[in-house]
């Protein structure tokens, strides 16, 4: 005869929804932390981001000032006359915010991908942190040269009979040019 106490399951056992206590949940204590790193990477990128307002606010104001005094927004191409690697951008930009996307790409066909791109590395540091800065660096050098080489194409294609790659005969060159010639 047995005189000890019957085993008695866990209560887990007789009641599913009952927990083991000696079995911790993690589930929530992950979802809250990927949620507070999300918020800590949102700050930590806010606060990066704060450095460039002074760029930001000097560029806007520049191309305000540099278009009404010098026809165009790109000093390159007001002092040379030919277009520069980014010609476009900003009439793409603002076809693009019309919601014209044909005219935003005809105008300058990387800042549609250039945009996507930024989009998808801003999501991935919000949930991945810096881990993000190799992918954000191997998309930028891929930017780089489809930009390099479109900017030839546009050169050999359209310039300078064709917008935006038309040549700028109010430039400073341009007017040293049609002024030894007169």
């Amino acid at each position: 005869m047995s005189t000890g106490s019957p085993h008695k399951p866990p209560p887990s056992a007789k009641d599913p929804s009952v927990k083991d206590p000696s079995v911790k949940d993690t589930s929530v204590k992950d979802t809250s932390a990927k949620a507070r790193s999300a918020k800590d990477n949102i700050k930590n990128l806010l606060k990066q981001l704060k450095n460039y307002w002074g760029v930001l606010t000097f560029t806007i104001v520049y191309m305000i000032i540099a278009s009404q005094l010098l026809g165009t927004s790109c000093i390159f191409r007001s002092v040379t006359g030919v277009p520069c690697i980014g010609c476009g951008g900003t009439r793409a930009g603002l076809a693009l915010m019309h919601g014209e996307i044909k005219e935003s790409i005809y105008f300058h066909p990387l800042l549609v991908p250039v945009i996507v791109i930024l989009m998808i590395y801003l999501a991935l540091y919000i949930f991945r942190g810096k881990k993000t800065a190799k992918i954000l660096d191997k998309a930028l050098l891929i930017i780089v040269i489809a930009a390099i080489i479109l900017y030839i194409m546009r050169m050999i294609l359209l310039f300078p009979h064709t917008e935006p790659m038309t040549y700028n005969y109010e430039s400073v060159l341009g007017r040293i040019i049609t002024a030894i010639k007169n």
